[in-house]
């Protein structure tokens, strides 16, 4: 069977992403004056849709369509170097670089478009699919262009307008995708390798609030119970790609993609949470309801993803599990006055342990399925 496997380029354009995530969660890292605001989390949330997008257009594309010949590479490789020119405006994209920030997003959005153009003109069976998502892309990339052209107000205004008609796009051509569904073993794996470089870039968040001037046994302790939550995140997701989501047919696999947006977005906070547990640059409250809610933005879609998959029987107890997990980290944010870094980074650590723990299945009973 061809599993389609991820090009070389593919793996090149994910890394790509690093640098622009990296700038993302500094945007909550530091928060204002040591506290971190609805306005931080918003804002972050605000420019990672776009970025994710931005990822996600191609990733769909390549699952369907790529053939990594010398166009399609000169394509990509285009929209690498503007990704790598929106990473330098995106920080101050809700202030004085807006504009460079919205033409960089249009800019990979048309050569997106230009994509599906190819595949029109060289596909006749794939025409209605192709020519139905190049023509809502073109409508929302020229929305993101114009904004470059107007007043701050009414250029947020497009932003968003460009966005929902992205969307709206991806929803009405539904029918026409699941005839093109995207592949079952390619795009979650595309997935799972950006999933591994969230985590790595946990991990370079953790290992940089370390100085060896300042390591002591508590500061060790911190950081060792950090990383065993990442082993722990990266025990859970990969456990279910592989068992409820690789080579299972997934039609337009909305859920997945749309999914997929939270859990980037819960593991970016988790790396800044991660980090702030160890340098205190925002108080331990704000810290632990980092925690929180990168924990929970990281379970709920995970939990969906695979009931869907799931047999009817395997359903309960991960969502038991998982709804006691997120209840606990309710109870813990609403106490967080009352921890402090070495306690919560062990609660958190010891939590998903044991749900890790209690959602894998052992091994004799894979052998037995």
């Amino acid at each position: 069977m061809d599993k389609h496997k991820v090009s070389w380029l593919e793996l090149f354009y994910d890394l790509i992403y690093v640098v622009v995530i990296a700038k993302l969660a500094h945007l909550v890292t530091y928060g204002h004056d040591g506290h971190l605001g609805l306005t931080e989390f918003m804002v972050f949330i605000a420019l990672f849709v776009p970025v994710w997008w931005a990822w996600t257009g191609h990733a769909l594309y390549a699952t369907r369509f790529y053939d990594d010949g010398v166009v399609d590479r000169l394509l990509t490789l285009g929209q690498m170097f503007l990704v790598t020119l929106m990473s330098v405006y995106i920080k101050d994209a809700f202030y004085d670089e807006g504009k460079m920030f919205a033409l960089s997003y249009a800019a990979i959005r048309v050569l997106l478009v230009v994509m599906y153009l190819r595949v029109y003109f060289s596909n006749k069976e794939m025409r209605p699919v192709t020519s139905c998502l190049a023509t809502g892309f073109s409508v929302g990339a020229s929305l993101w262009l114009i904004s470059a052209f107007l007043p701050t107000a009414w250029m947020y205004v497009f932003w968003a307008a460009g966005l929902l008609v992205d969307f709206m796009t991806t929803f009405h051509c539904r029918p026409l995708l699941k005839t093109v569904s995207v592949h079952k073993h390619h795009l979650p794996e595309r997935f799972g390798l950006l999933i591994l470089i969230l985590l790595g870039e946990s991990v370079a968040s953790l290992t940089s609030a370390l100085n060896p001037q300042d390591m002591t046994l508590s500061v060790l302790t911190i950081a060792l119970f950090g990383f065993i939550s990442l082993a722990a995140v990266w025990w859970h997701y990969f456990e279910v790609l592989e068992r409820v989501v690789i080579n299972r047919e997934l039609g337009a696999a909305h859920l997945i993609i749309y999914g997929h947006l939270f859990i980037f977005i819960g593991l970016a906070l988790f790396a800044s949470a991660l980090r702030q547990n160890i340098v205190g640059n925002l108080t331990m409250p704000d810290i632990i309801l980092l925690f929180g809610v990168s924990i929970t933005l990281y379970l709920l879609p995970v939990l969906l993803i695979a009931q869907q998959a799931q047999a009817s029987s395997e359903r309960w107890p991960l969502r038991r599990n998982t709804l006691i997990l997120i209840l606990l980290l309710v109870v813990i944010v609403v106490s967080r006055n009352r921890l402090n870094g070495l306690g919560i980074s062990a609660i958190i650590a010891s939590m998903m342990v044991i749900y890790v723990y209690l959602n894998t299945p052992k091994r004799s009973k894979l052998k037995a399925d």
